[in-house]
């Protein structure tokens, strides 16, 4: 009988032990309520609006980049995995498109591409990022020019041309971040607790004259002990 009171206890405290499984995927369909709260805005160096079942980032000014945001309901002491299906308007050597994450208007962690190469800034302290230089059309510079960094750059080869598909997965497995595009692992860094906010936001880039297109989003985390 102790025994049975004993399980009875254990199986009414699990609700309260356990945070639910997060698998939620982001279509931006016009017919359904969205799952996240996307900052949506526009103004005169760019926009960006959920439309036509996409959330379209525009960047109208050459010496500027464009940036929307998203909190996430993640852990980021548990494991994670963001994917993102990414219709980039023209990719060529020039123009850098990317995924950050961490707090709204303060990157910490940003992974930019263009046609030949894959760079990675990470920052030593979250900085303000919305980036708004009138003193350089060299995209690279409007980024690293922000603040204390370490970075990186790594060989890649995106498809060149208009409206190329790119497809995003940032997860966090154990005591690793590792950042893959197109199924390919581009970088992978050993993670700290002080990485990012408990609850990250999520950010998408654009630089110079251009457009992202954000055509799918999941967010994945199995079920979180409280113990």
């Amino acid at each position: 009988m102790k025994r049975l009171s004993i399980l009875l206890i254990i199986a009414w405290l699990i609700p309260f032990l356990a945070k639910a499984q997060i698998n939620i995927t982001e279509t931006f369909n016009s017919d359904d309520k969205l799952s996240f709260d996307w900052e949506e805005y526009a103004d005169k160096k760019g926009s960006a609006l959920v439309m036509d079942g996409q959330l379209v980032l525009t960047c109208k000014d050459k010496n500027s980049l464009r940036m929307v945001f998203v909190n996430l309901p993640l852990n980021v002491e548990a494991d994670f995995k963001i994917s993102s299906t990414l219709i980039v308007g023209n990719i060529n050597d020039k123009d850098l498109f990317g995924v950050s994450i961490d707090n709204d208007d303060f990157v910490k962690l940003g992974f930019f591409m263009a046609e030949d190469f894959f760079y990675c800034g990470y920052y030593e302290n979250s900085i303000n990022y919305y980036g708004e230089s009138t003193e350089t059309t060299n995209a690279l510079s409007i980024i690293e020019g922000q603040g204390k960094y370490k970075g990186e750059y790594k060989p890649i080869k995106l498809k060149g041309g208009k409206n190329q598909t790119v497809k995003t997965v940032l997860e966090k497995k154990g005591k690793k971040l590792i950042f893959s595009v197109n199924n390919v692992k581009v970088y992978e860094k050993p993670y700290k607790s002080n990485d990012f906010l408990v609850t990250p936001y999520l950010g998408f880039i654009t630089t110079g004259n251009s457009v992202l297109k954000i055509d799918e989003v999941k967010v994945e985390q199995d079920a979180i002990s409280n113990y």
